[in-house]
């Protein structure tokens, strides 16, 4: 199928990931030419090679590993995202076997805390289930009548009234 003959909609929105992703090349081959460029600059520097000898390749070797953890720490965190939210769909989704058969509401969604890299449930994602909508029906109807039978039966002298005028 040819992009003309696409909905337009598709088009644009592949356009869109396409731009996004040349978007974020370019700015990663700026970032690693900028840091290129400072990096020489740190090395080749009289100051620093004047305060210790050595220390602007200590400092640019240093700089070097905290932008790599970083960068890992980036491709992990998205990874992990990616892998959470694959390995949830079975277990914890709207369409689960959780929510088809369990008796209780549950939180269907999980948020990762950056502290401490646990996953915490989403307060705001309490799903019902068939059956726990079934039960809370089935316990506001038992109510319902109870707080029916307990109410005084005064209408029924009126209808016994009523029935003796007729």
């Amino acid at each position: 199928m040819s992009a003309a003959s696409e909905p337009k909609s598709v088009v644009s929105y592949g356009m869109l990931v396409a731009s996004k992703e040349v978007a974020k090349c370019v700015q990663t081959q700026l970032n690693i030419e900028y840091s290129k460029r400072a990096f020489k600059t740190i090395e080749n520097s009289n100051e620093i090679e004047q305060l210790s000898s050595g220390l602007g390749c200590l400092l640019v070797v240093q700089a070097r590993s905290i932008l790599t953890m970083k960068s890992i720490v980036e491709k992990l965190n998205e990874d992990l995202e990616k892998h959470l939210k694959t390995l949830l769909v079975p277990f914890a989704s709207p369409v689960s076997f959780r929510a088809s058969f369990s008796s209780q509401p549950f939180q269907n969604d999980y948020e990762l805390n950056r502290n401490d890299l646990k996953l915490y449930e989403d307060p705001s994602s309490k799903k019902q289930t068939f059956i726990s909508r079934l039960v809370a029906f089935c316990n506001h109807v038992r109510r319902s009548r109870q707080k029916f039978e307990q109410t005084p039966d005064r209408d029924k002298i009126k209808i016994a009234i009523i029935e003796k005028i007729y």
